[in-house]
């Protein structure tokens, strides 16, 4: 509307020009605001040379300007398109179609649709340009205009010079008024194509509401009281019309879409030779070393492997294309995907996967070839007793040949469900449904057929995943093989949710559960409730939660693909790596939480009441919980510990697991995880026993008696040392004479330990080993030992004591 508004200005701008009413009206507008838009006799040089410069702009902006002639002719092309369907039209009756022809013809309108908005939307931006420099030179038209009556009767070079630059204007105005004036015409043209359009969207819309709603309801008489009057010509021309409306669809989307659909295929005409090498190197690789199982089965078939990755890439082409091309697309992969099925699907549904296939075969064949209604109903019962039969074979059959699992008994209830839905669409075909058994042998088949064909396509994306991004790979640098762990495991989990997102559309759509799904997701989503100058609505909740599991998921990707794949290879300082990966996911977790926010309908001008709100919670009880906050900023930035570390804090020794922002968790030589607030980390006392290197001192100390040799016993003190594994030679172990204790000489042996080694092991084994060398040198480690004088004794104590020595003196003998 705003192009038709701007085109409007225009046309009538021309219109004035051409009859030479602009001048005469804008002298009239003028006589009434001489005083307030007439220019002064010393500005009119300047700024007659400034318009004129816009005039001579504005004229070569209209030749360089897109021309209506290209708007015409792709204007003429989506006519002809929506001819074609209108001519395939004319003769169909729409309330007698299948819903799958409904559906293709519900696409090609809104194909049609999209197409005129695109157009619609390029001459907008044509549009544009032009009405701003019309209203550009309408102003300056003005002025001109104005200062000329404002001197009136006077013959100067300054009159003279206005009168110029007005025709300056007036030729730029008609330089303009030309296209505008074409490209009018054109949307005038477009409107009623447009209405024709929205009026046949509305009506396939309406027609597949109406049997959506009317899935319950009798649409035939039962198939005992149905009589066969041969081949019934309006079933015939029904079913032609369909072909019909399929085939003007197909050609309609592959015209407007050629030169994607041209690369595409390009494109995997040259994966062909690719996939080809790839399963040549395999083969070639699995003579040397152990390749997966399933890797070597999928790349083992090339030709398989392109054509189901042609097929998918068709599907995802032609995702809004014409439903019967998509059918087509499936068949033709059908043998493809059977071969290539991982080994656990073909193990857990068993001869369903490929039977599956057959029926989705047979379902398409009975819908596509059986013209007369009662043979169509014929078909649809022959093909549901069969399924029921097969089903509840294979069923049974799992029962006895699989050993009973929780996998195997879900496949059991999947069949027997599956048997069920047949069942029921067999008994609405029998009383007269055949809109309801059509949809659930539909829904049944797409939705088992697909699920096989989901699982061949990630069986080909995963073995090729597994192959280009493995260490040493030929097609992938090294570089980038070796750091792609977190990465592909990101893809993978991505692809498989895609997958499923897909199969779980598809399904609902065939048992015609997605648009009223969509129409109650919409209505539930719209409901919001007014919380004051508030707005709380339903879909903004759901938004949210979305957008902030996105962002966690982003945010973890992005920190994993970092710390383990990139950062890790890279020349940093210590703790550099950890640091930039953790600072990432808190950073993208912050914009995440923005961005919810501003997708959930919150004004992010709000956030500073929010901000004042957590400014008062801060100031009157989360001090501490700011101060931890900085403390793991801080130690973000400094570094001064990193996961892995080895420290002890208030006496607590352990390996550091990770650091928060707010805490950092420890792993004590226990078992025990310790939680440290990161606050403590920095007011507190932290030794860190692997900042600069991972080797350790140890020490063991020992005594020994006053009557050794003190050299002797430095000596097998080295010995010891340079015997005991585990121990650098540099720096060298050292052997000390630390002192005189009350009852030996005391001597310590010290040591440093390699890194990463278990320095409590090798602490107690140099201490045996230093016990059992001086032990056998004849080196004894005395005790503690004192001596006790007593000057004074009472008559008690000396009579005891002499009593005591009486006896041990009568005992010396025996002993």
């Amino acid at each position: 509307m705003q192009a038709c508004r701007s085109l409007f200005v225009l046309l009538v701008l021309s219109a004035a020009v051409a009859t030479g009413h602009v001048r005469a009206q804008s002298t009239e507008l003028a006589t009434e605001s001489n005083a307030a838009m007439a220019l002064a006799v010393l500005d009119i040089a300047q700024r007659a040379e400034v318009d004129e410069q816009l005039a001579d702009g504005v004229q070569r902006r209209a030749l360089a300007s897109i021309s209506a002639a290209s708007f015409e002719q792709r204007l003429q092309a989506l006519s002809a398109s929506h001819e074609r369907l209108k001519k395939a039209l004319r003769a169909v009756q729409v309330e007698a179609l299948p819903i799958r022809r409904l559906e293709s013809l519900e696409r090609h309108w809104q194909f049609l649709s999209r197409d005129l908005e695109r157009w619609r939307g390029g001459v907008q931006a044509a549009v544009q340009p032009l009405s701003a420099d019309a209203e550009a030179l309408a102003a300056r038209h003005r002025i001109w205009t104005a200062t000329l009556a404002a001197n009136t009767g006077d013959d100067t070079p300054w009159t003279t010079r206005a009168r110029q630059v007005l025709t300056r204007l007036e030729l730029a105005q008609r330089a303009i008024a030309k296209p505008g004036a074409a490209l009018l015409k054109l949307s005038q043209s477009a409107g009623a194509v447009s209405n024709d359009i929205a009026a046949g969207l509305e009506r396939a819309r309406q027609q597949i509401g109406l049997r959506d709603r009317d899935l319950l309801r009798l649409d035939a008489a039962s198939l005992w009281a149905a009589r066969s009057g041969g081949a019934n010509p309006s079933s015939q021309e029904i079913a032609r019309q369909g072909l019909a409306i399929e085939t003007t669809f197909a050609k309609d989307y592959d015209e407007r879409f050629q030169r994607t659909r041209n690369v595409m295929t390009l494109s995997m005409l040259l994966l062909l030779p690719l996939l080809i090498w790839i399963s040549l190197r395999t083969r070639a690789r699995a003579r040397r070393e152990h390749v997966a199982d399933a890797t070597l089965a999928v790349l083992s078939r090339p030709f398989a492997a392109w054509i189901v990755l042609y097929a998918i890439a068709s599907l995802i082409y032609h995702w809004d294309g014409p439903v019967i091309q998509q059918q087509a697309t499936l068949l033709i992969a059908w043998l493809p995907v059977l071969r290539l099925l991982p080994s656990v699907v073909r193990h857990a549904l068993g001869p369903w996967a490929w039977i599956s296939a057959l029926f989705y075969a047979l379902n398409f064949a009975a819908s596509l070839f059986a013209l007369d209604a009662l043979t169509y109903r014929y078909a649809l019962a022959t093909l549901s007793v069969l399924l029921i039969v097969t089903l509840l074979w294979l069923a049974q059959r799992h029962r006895r040949t699989v050993e009973m699992s929780s996998a195997s008994a879900r496949t059991v209830w999947l069949l027997r469900g599956s048997a069920v839905l047949a069942t029921v669409a067999l008994v609405a075909n029998s009383v007269g449904n055949v809109s309801l058994t059509t949809v659930l042998l539909d829904g049944l088949l797409d939705a088992t057929y697909l699920a096989v064909a989901l699982a061949a396509v990630a069986a080909v994306v995963r073995a090729l995943s597994d192959t280009l991004f493995r260490r040493g790979a030929e097609v992938v640098p090294a570089r980038i093989s070796a750091r792609a762990g977190s990465l592909k495991r990101a893809a993978i989990t991505l692809g498989g949710l895609v997958l499923a997102l897909m199969w779980l559309i598809a399904t609902l759509n065939a048992f015609r559960i997605l648009r009223p799904a969509y129409e109650l997701a919409t209505r539930v989503l719209g409901y919001h409730v007014a919380l004051g100058d508030a707005t709380l609505s339903v879909g903004g909740v759901a938004m949210f939660a979305l957008s902030v599991w996105v962002a966690f998921w982003i945010a973890r990707t992005l920190r994993d693909l970092l710390a383990e794949d990139l950062l890790p290879n890279m020349a940093l300082p210590r703790g550099v790596a950890h640091s930039v990966s953790t600072l990432s996911y808190y950073a993208l977790i912050g914009i995440g939480l923005l961005a919810a926010l501003a997708f959930s309908g919150f004004q992010l001008s709000q956030l500073a009441i929010v901000f004042g709100a957590l400014g008062v919670g801060i100031g009157l009880g989360l001090q501490d919980v700011v101060k931890n906050f900085v403390s793991g900023l801080i130690l973000m930035v400094e570094r001064p510990i990193q996961p892995g570390d080895v420290v002890e804090i208030n006496g607590v020794s352990g390996r550091v697991r990770d650091i928060g922002l707010r805490a950092t968790r420890l792993i004590t030589f226990e078992g025990a995880d310790v939680v440290v607030p990161n606050g403590m980390l920095l007011s507190d006392r932290l030794t860190n026993w692997t900042l600069s290197n991972s080797s350790r001192r140890i020490e063991v100390n020992v005594g020994v008696g006053y009557a050794s040799d003190a050299q002797q016993v430095l000596t097998l003190l080295r010995e010891v040392a340079a015997q005991t594994e585990g121990l650098l030679s540099e720096p060298a172990p050292v052997t000390l004479f630390v002192g005189f204790g009350p009852s030996s000489l005391d001597f310590t042996l010290r040591g440093w330990t390699r890194e990463e080694s278990d320095w409590a092991a090798i602490r107690s084994q140099m201490g045996l080993s230093v016990l059992r060398t001086l032990r056998a040198a004849g080196i004894s480690i005395p005790f503690p030992q004192q001596d006790l004088h007593l000057r004074s004794l009472s008559p008690d104590a000396a009579a005891l004591l002499a009593q005591s020595a009486a006896a041990s003196r009568m005992q010396s003998p025996t002993a």
